[in-house]
């Protein structure tokens, strides 16, 4: 047997006296779920049941019939004149050693072959350190999860969310795509039925999706300057050309498109229209015109990725080119709720009807699980207006936060960098003014406690820059990671 488990008992045991609940059976649920999260070992021994009464202040017979209940569960094993001990009994501790044992004979190395995929391995990392950069992600710290936690306790309390629950056929729930559209036609100057909408809990799903209907070996597929690293894999492994179009101050360039390509030569273009990935460069009108004009003569489709529209920081947003091009030619891929908390994102596809029955086919055994009681939450959130205020708070804090990560740039980095004020988005898109080594900037930075992962660092003979999130820092985190950068390229360049 394992030593006597040296947790204290009020951390591993919640009592809520509130809760119609019986306290006895509060210890229980507490109890169980501290074993299967591995806080209370498998064997451990526990404390008496005068202890357990005395530190949550609780008569010890309440302890006493939890113990009993955990005991013919199978959740702890008491000894007579020994004591009582954890135990699990989904997995015993011997089994648990000798799937060890197995895993470890077995499963090293298979005996057939496979094919492997080195497109498809994962560019992110991690670091444990408190400082990080990403690419441009929000800051869930800002939302309220207890109010949306109520929203979701309101909507699992409808009567019609049990039926859907249980109704296999449902992996979305009709009312919220029926309100997404009319949101997206209000919000985004659209002009859509739910029938030309599909919706998923992923946009890289819905990217292989496509890639699955549209993609042939060998196809050419154009991206503006270097691309969202993603998109380039998931096309990349179905087997497309991917060539970079360059770009200037207007955007993408139309005239290279021409210079060099022919009709029928290209299958598709992706585009982020409102500013492009990485560096945050703006697309002008009359590219825009130009490139419709140009998709329609060359017989290409269109793919227009907005992630970020609902980060935009004018108070007239720049709509997104299906809405002035509902044509057959144009799929628009975008994001709905990204400032909320992860599990309330969803992502969206918007083109013709017959493209989205086929993606609405793999979606039904790909992404079959809906979440309902999310979506009904969600579709409550737009109706009451509450997805407005969620948005309006968050979007007024990174206005603000956008506007102290430039003056701390001009403070620390000043001399080292030049960099556009973007217009839409959470980052900045920073390029130095002399050659350094962006991987010794991120290995020196990470000994000072700042993380920088290479998804942020874009460099060859002719550019050295980084795509570095603000939105998810709050000042102080803002000028700490900046002192960071500014002491390291003092520290790696003469």
């Amino acid at each position: 047997m394992s030593s006597p488990v040296k947790i204290a008992v009020k951390d591993i045991i919640s009592i809520d006296r509130r809760k119609s609940e019986s306290i006895y059976l509060q210890i229980v649920y507490s109890f169980i779920q501290a074993v299967q999260r591995g806080i209370l070992p498998l064997d451990a021994q526990l404390p008496g049941t005068r202890i357990f009464s005395q530190d949550l202040k609780i008569h010890r017979k309440t302890v006493v019939a939890a113990f009993e209940e955990l005991q013919a569960q199978g959740w702890i094993e008491t000894i007579p004149s020994v004591g009582s001990f954890v135990k699990n009994p989904q997995i015993s501790s011997k089994s648990e050693q000798i799937l060890e044992k197995q895993a470890n004979k077995y499963l090293k190395k298979s005996d057939f072959n496979f094919k492997r995929s080195y497109l498809l391995t994962s560019p992110f990392e991690k670091s444990d350190v408190a400082l990080k950069f990403n690419d441009g992600q929000p800051d869930y710290r800002l939302i309220d999860s207890k109010e949306l936690a109520r929203i979701y306790r309101s909507a699992l309390q409808r009567k019609n969310i049990q039926q859907n629950i249980t109704n296999s056929e449902v992996r979305v729930l009709p009312n919220f795509k029926e309100q997404l559209s009319y949101y997206l036609n209000l919000t985004r100057n659209l002009h859509i039925s739910s029938q030309q909408l599909s919706i998923g809990k992923s946009k890289e799903l819905l990217l292989y999706i496509l890639t699955q209907l549209l993609i042939e070996p060998k196809d050419t597929v154009l991206i503006a300057g270097f691309g969202y690293f993603f998109n380039n894999m998931v096309f990349q492994q179905a087997g497309a050309k991917i060539i970079s179009i360059p770009i200037d101050e207007k955007g993408m360039d139309i005239a290279y498109i021409k210079k060099n390509f022919k009709k029928g030569e290209i299958r598709c273009l992706i585009i982020n229209t409102a500013q492009h990935y990485p560096s945050t460069q703006s697309f002008s009108a009359e590219r825009k015109q130009a490139l419709l004009a140009l998709a329609e003569a060359y017989e290409f489709i269109i793919i227009e990725e907005d992630s970020e529209f609902e980060f935009h920081h004018n108070s007239t947003p720049v709509f997104p080119l299906i809405s002035s091009n509902p044509k057959s030619n144009h799929i628009y891929l975008g994001s709905f709720g990204r400032f909320l908390t992860p599990s309330f994102q969803r992502e969206f596809l918007i083109g013709p009807e017959d493209l989205i029955l086929e993606v609405e086919k793999y979606l039904g055994f790909m992404d079959s699980k809906g979440d309902i009681t999310t979506e009904q939450a969600l579709m409550e959130m737009i109706k009451e207006g509450d997805i407005h205020r969620f948005l309006w708070k968050s979007n007024k804090v990174y206005v603000q936060r956008k506007q102290n990560f430039e003056q701390l740039l001009n403070l620390y980095l000043g001399n080292e960098i030049s960099y556009t004020i973007p217009q839409f988005g959470l980052a900045f898109w920073i390029k130095f003014n002399r050659s350094i080594s962006l991987n010794d900037l991120s290995k020196t930075a990470i000994n000072q406690q700042l993380f920088i992962p290479r998804i942020c660092f874009y460099q060859n003979k002719d550019i050295t820059a980084m795509r570095l999130g603000f939105g998810h820092l709050n000042e102080g985190e803002m000028e700490a990671a900046l002192k960071v950068i500014a002491n390291v390229l003092q520290e790696i360049t003469p």
